[in-house]
């Protein structure tokens, strides 16, 4: 395939200029349950990875029945491009968002990242999967807090590795 060559950054600027900003129609924050029809997100603020980033709860079914599905908005998979008090404050996130995933079961493992979690792999179970087959997405709420617990424990000893490298 021969990709077309790229127009001038003028031309781009151009372009993107006649384009309207995109209105801001809802706002997002913590303590304030968002209702897409009969769903309703719970949102936790998860900052330290991109200020302003948040996790999600909420319902799912699998075969009839009611999980409870966790997508934390902001997983870190490289540390270099986050400050040390940025991943302070994400470890610090994570410990809040794992409060309200506890309270709540989250049971169903969904991340941003696919390659974070095996996301291709799972959803080639979902298509071969027979009457029987467990959801390759539920991981129990047990394995679910402490995949996040590993990830914080993981986050602390980068933070420890800095910390000894700057004395």
């Amino acid at each position: 395939m021969i990709n077309p060559p790229n127009p001038p950054a003028n031309q781009n600027q151009n372009k993107n200029a006649a384009q309207a900003r995109p209105k801001k129609d809802v706002v997002l924050a913590e303590g304030q349950p968002f209702k897409l029809g009969d769903l309703t997100i719970t949102l936790i603020a998860i900052p330290g990875h991109t200020p302003g980033a948040l996790g999600f709860i909420f319902p799912v079914k699998d075969k009839g029945k009611t999980r409870i599905a966790g997508l934390f908005g902001g997983t870190i998979l490289t540390t270099n491009i986050i400050s040390t008090d940025g991943l302070k404050q994400y470890v610090q996130s994570i410990a809040h968002y794992l409060e309200t995933a506890k309270k709540m079961k989250v049971e169903v493992e969904i991340q941003n990242h696919p390659i974070f979690d095996a996301m291709p792999e799972k959803l080639s179970k979902l298509k071969t999967m027979k009457p029987g087959d467990p959801n390759p997405f539920i991981i129990g709420t047990d394995r679910y807090l402490k995949m996040w617990n590993i990830v914080s424990e993981c986050i602390q000893a980068e933070i420890a590795r800095r910390a000894g490298s700057s004395n």
